[in-house]
C-alpha cells in the first residue's frame, strides 16, 4: 500500500474531523442526559421535602425530591436564556439561596426565581410569577458551542460557576454549590419533550456520518492524485 498524504489537506481534514466526532458524542451524551430525566418522570414517587434535606440526605438522589420555593435573600438576579416549564423561550430569573450546612464548600445554591418571556421589539410582557415549587438538577455543564455570557449586560447563555458567583457577589470561585434548584410545573419540562431524546441519537448519527464522508473524500482525493494506492505501482 502506497499513502504520501498531503500536509495541509491533512491538517484541515483531522481539525474538521475531531469537530464532527466531538459534535457527535455530545448528542450521545446529550440523549443520555434526556432518557434520564424523563425517566425520573415517569417514575413517579417524588418526595417534598425543604431545601435543606433535599440537598443533604444522602440516601436519596436529589432529583426526586420537589422542593416547596421559598424567598430568597439575594438582590442580585442573574438572567440565563433557556425555556419556562410550558417551553416558552425567555430569561430564566436565578438568585442565590443560603447554601445548607451540609455543603460545606458552598456558599449559595442557584434558585430560579421568576421567567420573562422573550417579547418582539417594543412589545412589553410582565415577569410570569414566581414558581411555587422547585426541583433539584445538576448545574448544567458548558455546551459544545456556546454563545458568550456577557456579565456587563446581565445576559447568560451558559453556567460559568466562577463567573456567576462574582455576578452575585459572592466569595471565592467556588462559592455556587454545583445543583441548581429549577422550577417545577409537575410535569416534564417543555424542553425535554420538545426535542426528545431519540432525536439527538439521529444527530449523532448524522455527524458521525458525516465524519465517514470527510474521510471518503480524503482518500478520493489522495487516490486521484497518485498518492493512495492498495497495490503497489507496475514497474
Amino acid at each position: 500500500m502506497l499513502f504520501r498524504p498531503m500536509p495541509l489537506l491533512s491538517l484541515a481534514t483531522l481539525a474538521v474531523l475531531g469537530a464532527l466526532v466531538a459534535l457527535g458524542f455530545w448528542q450521545i451524551e446529550r440523549f443520555g442526559w434526556k432518557r434520564d430525566q424523563l425517566a425520573t418522570f415517569a417514575q413517579g414517587g417524588f418526595v417534598t421535602a425543604p431545601v435543606a434535606q433535599a440537598l443533604c440526605d444522602t440516601t436519596t438522589d436529589p432529583a426526586r425530591f420537589r422542593v416547596p420555593a421559598e424567598p430568597t435573600p439575594s438582590t442580585r438576579v442573574i438572567r440565563m436564556y433557556g425555556f419556562d416549564t410550558d417551553g416558552t423561550p425567555g430569561w430564566r430569573l436565578l438568585a442565590a439561596l443560603q447554601a445548607p450546612a451540609c455543603l460545606t464548600a458552598a456558599e449559595a445554591v442557584l434558585a430560579e426565581v421568576g421567567f420573562e418571556p422573550l417579547t418582539a421589539p417594543n412589545v412589553t410582557s410582565p415577569p410570569r410569577p414566581a414558581p411555587t415549587a422547585w426541583r433539584v438538577q445538576p448545574l448544567p455543564p458548558k455546551p459544545f458551542l456556546p454563545a458568550a455570557n456577557n456579565p456587563d449586560a446581565n445576559t447568560w447563555h451558559w453556567y460559568d460557576a466562577a463567573a456567576l458567583a462574582t455576578a452575585l457577589g459572592l466569595t471565592g470561585s467556588e462559592a455556587l454549590a454545583p445543583v441548581l434548584l429549577v422550577a417545577d410545573s409537575g410535569a416534564p419540562p417543555a424542553g425535554l419533550a420538545r426535542v426528545p431524546p431519540v432525536r439527538h441519537l439521529a444527530y449523532a448519527v448524522t455527524w458521525f456520518g458525516l465524519a465517514l464522508a470527510l474521510l471518503v473524500i480524503y482518500a478520493l482525493i489522495h487516490a486521484r492524485a497518485g498518492r493512495l494506492r492498495l497495490t503497489p505501482p507496475k514497474s
